[in-house]
């Protein structure tokens, strides 16, 4: 707060404590003469340094005086002036009250020096002073005296050597603020105080043209100045987020910033005004003219601002939005009547007929992309960022709070308003929109806030990370980690690491092509990372050796071997945006890491590097204190068995490392909840009790979820055998009975959480018969061992009830129907002419899970379109299935490919290897066999451009949320067949494991079936009120889906009318209602892709289980881990990787910890809604389907 740091100010030096010292320090950094010092020496400044506060008019010191003190200008301005007489005439300077100097005088203003300024380095070299300083306004100045700047000189030497001559060039030329790095220095818009100078912008006409969009919408002046953009820059300590990252802002920006100050000039002109604040840049703020209520002479008058909580309370009430205090033109007629009292009685109605008229037209604009306050402070801050909209003192970024902003226009006319010409002149301070400015406001108001809306979650972020490091709150570290997940520069790091930069890592942006970050041979003192834009690495004798990219990194090596900068890196385009590990950050992490990295050799060589848990990190109820991060399988499978399950027969995490096995372990003498957990563990649609809750220390969850793709099954149970049979007569016997113990508990767990794939492996069979067999005997001899023994009689029953419904279900085969049906039981109709009355959910495959030896029988084309019907196992190969179509359609073995024709012509070719084949095909997708020389040859089948065949009904007949339950019911049957193996197998390679993935492509392919139903059914409805209404109900059905919490088919229902067939029926969108284009809107940002779907996981991190999530996301957060991480770093598995992993399957099961229970809607057509919503029509080319869109709607010319 700004009074903490007063406060500390008004103590001596001598008395100043810490916390003090750090209020104050916090205070400086936002000097931009101050912001790239380290924060060491900034720290000597804030306890040495005075605090001074004067009036206006006060001559600090005069032309000539022999200087005692160093100053540097916290607010308000002061004036340069210097002494032109001819020499040995008497310097005259204005009097004290700041008045005119006396008549004779010679002297002239040379500069203004503002906020940031610094200035008085003439007291290093004993000279007098070389000019006269006087107060143009109230300011705040901070002053160190000459002995102690000169020994922080003597002890900082190099870091002071800029600040001295940046000051000392400002006090003499008037043009150095502490925004330049001397004359000519390119300037870094990293989010510092932008000018320590007052100077004139250049009028808009000397900007670049605008389209002719934009062609009235005055250019926000360049916040930069005209220096060479090739001078060296530095990087600074500590950002502040109050000011520019831009020179200019992007054309769209600054076109919204018209349409709102527009609109909030024509609906509420009373919110824009002039207010009057105290000096201190956390005084009050005042109207002009209302009493001040503190008597205090001394108030400067901002022009034409806001306060940001009446922004964010406008622009919800602009946009429809919640949470909204109403805010309309006649609350604040009374501060616009007073503030025009000037103007003519005739601009006056004007001004007010063209609120009225405005006030009737405000429901047109009417913009649901605003549904919060925090998005909405995150528009105005985009617009902050980009210079269009300012803090009134520019010392805040954009806070929904009392705090006062304004437009540049306003902040930039009432200074030097003759210098900028007529081309913008008209839109100063005293600007009213007319008739015209206001139809053309309303008429862009959405496309404005859209723009707005988009660039909002990046300002957002920006905002976190330009903040000081020591002001970001947990709720921004953890915002600033998962963004740096998705850091492909980052990925290699441990997640303790990634933590740990969030709190020191920063943002910075450079706006000019040809600046340079570093030259060849510095110091180097800064890690960067490329946010947005490009760089160039230049070699002396070499020139540009190579160019490096968004998601690249810069700048490690000098850091890691402390030695000079290898290369020169130069801006290749404009408005480049950075992280930065400055190197302090940087070694004291590296150190940490170090430190708290412990490491297990044998023979010489490392086996298990484990790390510290630090106790910010450490979960509340966990009691281990180190985690694991690589390891070789067999070691941390011995890690694991002695450190997180106790041989004493009770497992560690019901001691606090997982909620889970309280009840398993507790429980294991009492055989009715024994048979109850057998019940739970072998039910394939609900996880066990010990899948339900995810542990405080996951590395036993980790291990089982993974440990195929480093440890495969069969060497898994070889060494739970060595361990279980460990027999030494050396080993007193309680060591060998706890080794038992311990690995009973293990193949329990592994059992209750993996399910079906530890049964269907011959070789985990075979083991978990031995191991029972062996623990019933043992126990016999060892009384103590009856736990254990119960233990695996619940694993026994678990597995004999699988056999039963394995053998239940033998000889199972399915069929893929020939005019793109999904997949479905072969023996039953398929959904298209199944009966009305059918309510069994064997006619499909919702419900039934594909086993890895189920037949599928299936059709193989030629490029003739001639076919041969197959019937194979789904874990047969590309290859076998190939040679037998071959065989059938008497093609020669030569050089043959199986590959799959999709409906838009594309073809996908299969590797021999390839499992699941028929599963994986697209909506209209057929499978083809050809030489590989004539794939060329190979065309999609006349069917498979039209719609795939489905049952007629008019979809107008069902209830809107009776179709919603019924599909929520479907989907989720698919979604509880998915094993979480299967999305190992799909993100590594089916083949690697000779597994299948059918029920995860039946479940993918489900989602593009609903999205291409959607687009299909409104292009294949000429009628345009029937369209319309078919839109309101698919628009209604994605809220119902999710209502039900089913994510996956909400986004393919939103998706589908997002897609440019459906978009562009301009005439059918302009007749549905308001609200259900607001609600639409509303789905399309829970979609919105940007910031790694940053809003679809923040929703559905809100909710509770059952839940259908949005699989393609899943996929891609897993693709994502594995592309970016590697599986083994120098031998040892990355478990860091794997814990990575884990987490994803873990919310698969998290999702599916309750049944899905949910209150059916009143039955209506219940049976045909159940046969048409599993067989859905859809169109999959999109050519097609925008021909058809065309039709409907021609192009307007």
């Amino acid at each position: 707060m700004a009074s903490d740091w007063l406060a500390g100010f008004d103590k001596r030096p001598a008395d100043r404590t810490m916390k003090d010292v750090e209020a104050i320090a916090a205070r400086l950094r936002r000097l931009p003469a101050l912001d790239r010092l380290p924060p060491a020496l900034i720290h000597q400044v804030a306890l040495c340094g005075y605090y001074e506060d004067l009036e206006k008019g006060i001559t600090l010191f005069r032309q000539g005086d022999r200087g005692t003190s160093w100053y540097a200008v916290l607010s308000g301005s002061l004036e340069i002036r210097v002494n032109d007489a001819p020499s040995g005439a008497d310097a005259v300077v204005a009097a004290s009250t700041g008045g005119a100097p006396e008549k004779g005088s010679s002297w002239a203003v040379r500069g203004t020096l503002g906020p940031g300024a610094t200035f008085g380095e003439s007291v290093l070299r004993d000279t007098p002073r070389q000019s006269t300083v006087v107060t143009r306004s109230p300011v705040e100045l901070l002053r160190v005296e000459q002995r102690d700047f000169r020994l922080m000189w003597e002890k900082n030497r190099e870091a002071m050597a800029e600040l001295a001559v940046t000051g000392s060039s400002a006090a003499v030329q008037g043009v150095g603020g502490g925004s330049e790095r001397g004359a000519g220095g390119p300037k870094l818009r990293n989010g510092f105080n932008s000018e320590g100078v007052s100077r004139s912008s250049p009028p808009p006409h000397q900007q670049q043209p605008a389209t002719s969009a934009q062609t009235r919408t005055p250019t926000p002046p360049s916040h930069q100045s005209t220096s060479s953009a090739s001078k060296r820059c530095f990087s600074p300590e500590s950002p502040s987020p109050a000011s520019a990252i831009t020179d200019t802002p992007s054309g769209q920006v600054a076109r919204a910033g018209w349409v709102l100050r527009a609109l909030l000039l024509a609906r509420s002109p009373g919110l824009l005004r002039d207010r009057r604040s105290s000096t201190s840049t956390s005084g009050p703020v005042t109207s002009v003219g209302s009493p001040s209520g503190t008597g205090q002479p001394h108030r400067a008058v901002h022009r034409r601002c806001a306060s940001g909580s009446d922004l964010v309370d406008w622009l919800l009430d602009l946009a429809g939005g919640p949470g909204v205090g109403k805010r309309t033109t006649n609350h604040h007629h009374h501060h616009h009547h007073r503030r025009h009292s000037s103007h003519s009685q005739q601009q006056h109605h004007q001004h007010q007929y063209q609120n009225q008229q405005n006030m009737q037209m405000q429901q047109q604009c009417v913009c649901p992309m605003v549904t919060s306050r925090q998005q909405a402070a995150a528009m105005w801050q985009a617009l902050l960022e980009e210079g269009v909209i300012s803090h009134v003192t520019q010392e805040q970024p954009f806070k929904d709070k009392f705090l006062f902003y304004r437009f540049w226009q306003d902040a930039e006319s009432s200074s030097s308003s003759s210098n900028h010409g007529k081309a913008w002149e008209g839109e100063g301070c005293d600007w009213m929109p007319t008739n015209e400015d206001v139809a053309e406001a309303e008429e862009e108001c959405v496309e404005a806030l859209a723009v707005l809306a988009q660039r909002a979650p990046d300002a957002a972020m920006r905002l976190i990370l330009r903040k000081p490091t020591h002001e970001r709150t947990a709720d921004d570290l953890e915002t600033i980690y998962e963004e740096l997940q998705h850091i492909k520069a980052l990925s290699h790091l441990s997640n303790s690491v990634k933590k740990e930069l969030a709190s020191v890592i920063v943002f910075e942006a450079h706006p000019r092509a040809g600046t340079v970050l570093f030259q060849q041979g510095d110091e180097g003192r800064s890690w960067f990372i490329i946010l947005k834009g490009s760089v160039n690495v230049v070699i002396h004798g070499k020139g540009t050796v190579t160019t490096l990219h968004e998601g690249d990194d810069f700048g490690k090596l000098a850091l890691i071997n402390d030695a000079p900068r290898a290369a020169t890196i130069v801006l290749r385009e404009g408005n480049c945006h950075f992280l930065r590990v400055d190197k302090d950050d940087f070694d004291r992490i590296l150190r940490d890491v170090e430190a708290n990295t412990v490491r297990l050799t044998e023979h010489g060589h490392d086996v298990l590097v484990l790390e510290k848990i630090s106790a910010s990190a450490a979960v509340p109820r966990s009691h281990f204190k180190y985690t694991v991060m690589a390891g070789t399988p067999q070691k941390m499978l011995d890690h694991l068995l002695e450190t997180r399950l106790d041989g004493r027969g009770v497992s560690k995490r019901s001691r606090g490392s997982a909620g889970g096995d309280e009840d398993e372990e507790g429980g294991a003498d009492d055989d009715e909840d024994g048979e109850d957990d057998d019940d739970d563990a072998n039910d394939d649609r609900a996880p066990p009790p010990s899948s339900i809750h995810i542990s405080a220390d996951p590395f036993l969850d980790d291990f089982l979820l993974t440990h195929i793709i480093f440890m495969p099954t069969h060497q898994l149970v070889t060494e739970l055998s060595r361990h279980y049979h460990i027999e030494s007569p050396n080993q007193d016997s309680e060591f060998v009975l706890s080794c038992k113990r311990r690995v009973v508990q293990f193949v329990h767990r592994w059992v209750t959480t993996i399910r079906n794939p530890v049964f269907d492996d011959p070789a985990a069979l075979q083991f978990l018969q031995e191991l029972a067999k062996e623990v019933e005997e043992e126990s016999t001899k060892w009384k103590s061992l009856r736990a254990e023994t119960k233990l695996m009689q619940r694993v026994m029953s678990c597995l004999r009830r699988h056999a039963s419904e394995r053998d239940a279900r033998a000889g199972q085969k399915w069929k893929l129907p020939p005019c793109g049906q999904p997949i479905s039981l072969f023996g039953k109709p398929t959904a298209a002419k199944a009966s009305a009355s059918q309510d069994d959910d064997d006619d499909t495959c919702g419900g039934i899970i594909i086993r890895q030896n189920d037949d599928i029988i299936f059709r193989v084309y030629c490029a003739d379109h001639t076919y041969c019907t197959l019937r194979f196992p789904l874990s047969t190969t590309a290859e076998t299935i190939k040679y037998s179509a071959a065989d059938k359609l008497g093609l020669p073995h030569d050089d043959l490919v199986l590959a799959e024709v999709k409906s838009s012509g594309e073809r996908v070719l299969f590797k021999d290897n390839d499992v699941s084949i028929p599963t994986g095909l697209s909506v209209n997708g057929r499978i083809f066999i050809s030489p590989k020389d004539h794939l060329d040859a190979l065309t999609c089948l006349p069917e498979q451009e039209c719609a795939t065949e489905g049952m007629q009904a008019d979809l107008e007949m069902f209830s809107t949320k009776e179709l919603a339950f019924h599909m929520a019911i479907f989907d989720w049957n698919l979604f509880c067949c998915i094993h979480e193996y299967e999305l190992v197998y799909h993100t590594f390679g089916r083949h690697h494991f000779g597994k299948i993935t059918a029920n995860l492509d039946v479940f993918l392919r489900r989602f593009n079936e609903i999205q291409y139903w959607v687009v299909t059914e409104l292009c294949m409805t000429p009628s345009l009120g029937k369209r319309v209404q078919l839109l309101r109900k698919f628009i209604k059905l994605a809220a119902y889906c999710k209502e039900y919490q089913n994510l996956n088919a909400f986004f393919a229902v939103v998706m589908g009318l997002s897609n440019m067939a459906v978009s562009r029926l301009s005439l059918t969108w302009e007749k549905i209602p308001s609200k259900f284009r607001k609600m639409f809107t509303e789905f399309e940002a829970l979609i919105d892709p940007s910031r790694n779907h940053r809003a679809y996981r923040l929703s559905v991190g809100k909710l509770a289980p059952p839940i259908v999530p949005f699989m393609p996301l899943l996929l891609k957060d897993m693709t994502f881990t594995h592309e970016g991480n590697k599986t083994c770093l120098g031998g040892l598995v990355n478990f860091e990787k794997m814990h990575m992993l884990a987490q994803t399957l873990r919310s698969i099961r998290h999702c599916r910890t309750r049944h899905f229970v949910v209150e059916p809607p009143s039955p209506k057509s219940e049976g045909e809604i159940r046969s048409y919503i599993r067989c859905l029509r859809a169109i999959d080319n999109q050519r097609v389907l925008t021909s058809l869109s065309q039709k409907l709607e021609p192009r307007r010319s």
